[in-house]
């Protein structure tokens, strides 16, 4: 969404199979733009089946070994889904601090606009600044995030944007007909892995 950065009472790391995500808010602590990191989820859609630790371990790891001080990152680890991760956060974030308006949502790129969304509809009294790994979609693809999967996943939260608005889960967002045309021919080629049931 490449939203201005700014200074902010916490940074709330959404849980997914991409470490970058936490590397991402690890460096946005170490610019000193919010004094705490909480890591959210317990085990998600893409991350429940072969994992044993759950996506906020794993991105505590991360942080840790990225030089964020441990006094500094709070664990959210019940969370299945992009709603409980925010929820789940922000309940944390109260019972620690009361005063806590303003936060960054670090998630991956691919789901910053519905995270938004997401985000808007649950907890619209709070100022939030989406933000995600800063790589290009070409360089995207790794060992662990695959081609495939990243357009999977793209094209079931394209869908998520224009399908959770009417069941409640999301505020409204504009969509281009060019984009939906793409998502329905990246679904005839067969990228539905990602899909919303």
């Amino acid at each position: 969404m490449h939203q201005q950065l700014a200074l902010s009472d916490a940074i709330i790391a959404l849980g997914s199979l991409d470490n970058r995500t936490a590397e991402r808010a690890a460096e946005l602590w170490h610019n000193k733009l919010a004094p705490v990191v909480i890591v959210a989820g317990g085990f998600g859609r893409l991350t429940g089946e072969d994992n044993s630790e759950s996506e906020s371990a794993k991105f505590k790891k991360v942080l840790l070994s990225s030089g964020v001080d441990e006094g500094s990152i709070l664990v959210e680890d019940q969370s299945t889904n992009t709603a409980e991760n925010l929820s789940f956060a922000v309940r944390l974030l109260q019972k620690r601090n009361n005063n806590i308006s303003n936060v960054i949502i670090v998630t991956v790129p691919f789901s910053e606009k519905r995270t938004f969304a997401t985000f808007r509809k649950l907890l619209p009294s709070y100022n939030a600044i989406f933000t995600s790994p800063q790589i290009s979609y070409e360089d995207y693809p790794d060992s662990v995030v695959s081609k495939d999967l990243i357009i999977n996943c793209l094209v079931g939260d394209t869908q998520r944007v224009k399908l959770y608005p009417s069941k409640g889960y999301t505020i409204e967002q504009e969509m281009s007909r060019e984009v939906e045309e793409a998502m329905n021919e990246l679904i005839k080629l067969g990228y539905s892995q990602q899909l919303a049931e």
